[in-house]
């Protein structure tokens, strides 16, 4: 979905170019969000925002995940569900409501990676997690009546909600031009004046009136064009959805499912307990007062691979064994290693994808894992530095 000023530019076309935004060929990789900061500074609009928030209790309580009002969905909609339940999506309207409403879908049965792959086809943000944040994830998103993933249809939602913040612009705007009349010298006002081809005749007080007054009834016309616009962009909207869709009471549902599934992800990370890289046990050794950064110099200059990029318990465990598993460093560590070892890596490239990378290269090459030293000789060092480092404290 297009980014906070999109609307204001698909329905005019001289608004300014710092509310630019992607191309169309870029459109169907915009998330579906329809908001319209345009006026997020304005009073009025915060006003709406915080009665918005305020509703979010009220569909709590209304809300029931076992029953969908499939009458209400946009034929894109309908097709998703039926998508979703490996049925046909072709066939009339009422049709497509009649059949997932005899179907029954139960996510459960579906895999993880599946249920990823409709998460990613609803241009929901972060297809992660467990397979329940994922199923609630994909009950709350059935709930909405556009299809998340359809681009074309988001574009037209946000461009006619726009009409809805437009005019508290436009107050603005005349407001910000009161103050600006006002300040300037009568010289200045019927310099602006005659630009305009108005009366110049009056104190400056009566100047400024009138070129506030020029102004709003150009607001005026410009409104009514928009207005034209808004009626085409409807018609559009009502013959992709296939039905008659009020916008306004569709956007304050979209606004609470938005922060819904928010607050789902978000309890989803807190209750999942984050595993660490590395589990080598540390508790009982004399490494372990170092902090990370104090550990990363002495790996550092023992020549540990990645140079020393790797958390507290990978460090130890190397300094200790002369060992490590790629999985136990950081990624700046994996780079290093790939760098010095000649493997190619891009910047898009994940952990997971670098570490097989370098595990095909060992496989190549012949060998067990990478190491920089020859064990007695790793060993020997560490133990001069460690016994140097406690005589230098001492």
């Amino acid at each position: 979905m297009p980014h906070s000023k999109r609307p204001l530019e698909e329905v005019d076309g001289n608004a300014l170019k710092d509310g630019q935004t992607h191309s169309h060929s870029h459109a169907k990789r915009q998330n579906f969000s329809m908001r319209a900061p345009l006026a997020a500074k304005d009073d009025d609009v915060g006003d709406e925002n915080a009665e918005m928030v305020e509703e979010h209790d009220a569909y709590d309580d209304m809300l029931d995940y076992k029953t969908i009002d499939y009458t209400t969905k946009d034929d894109s909609k309908l097709r998703c569900l039926l998508r979703d339940r490996n049925l046909s999506d072709t066939g009339t309207r009422q049709e497509m409501i009649k059949t997932p409403q005899q179907t029954a879908l139960d996510y459960e049965t579906f895999t993880s990676d599946e249920l990823t792959e409709m998460l990613y086809n609803r241009h929901l943000r972060t297809a992660t997690g467990t397979k329940q944040t994922k199923i609630a994830r994909l009950l709350l998103n059935d709930h909405l009546d556009c299809h998340s993933g359809n681009s074309e249809e988001g574009i037209l939602y946000g461009s006619i909600w726009a009409f809805d913040v437009i005019p508290i612009s436009i107050k603005r705007n005349e407001e910000e031009l009161a103050e600006k009349y006002n300040s300037w010298t009568e010289d200045h006002l019927r310099k602006h004046l005659e630009e305009k081809n108005l009366s110049t005749t009056g104190t400056a007080k009566v100047l400024a009136k009138r070129a506030l007054k020029a102004e709003k009834e150009h607001n005026d016309k410009y409104w009514e064009d928009l207005l034209l616009r808004k009626d085409s962009l409807q018609a559009e909207l009502d013959a992709l959805a296939g039905h008659a869709v009020d916008v306004s009471a569709f956007m304050k549902a979209e606004e609470w499912i938005r922060h819904r599934d928010h607050k789902i992800q978000s309890e989803a990370k807190r209750a999942t307990p984050r595993n660490p890289i590395c589990d080598y046990d540390i508790s009982t050794s004399p490494w372990a007062e170092k902090s990370e950064l104090e550990l990363h110099v002495v790996c550092l200059q023992m020549g540990m691979p990645g140079r020393g990029h790797a958390p507290k318990a990978a460090q130890i465990k190397w300094l200790e064994t002369g060992k490590f598993e790629y999985s136990d460093l950081y990624m700046d560590g994996l780079l290093i290693i790939c760098e010095m070892r000649l493997v190619p890596t891009t910047s898009k490239m994940k952990k997971g994808e670098v570490i097989e990378l370098l595990e095909e290269c060992d496989e190549r090459e012949g060998v067990s894992g990478w190491t920089a030293w020859d064990e007695p000789v790793r060993t020997s060092m560490v133990e001069v530095w460690y016994e140097g480092a406690e005589d230098v404290e001492g």
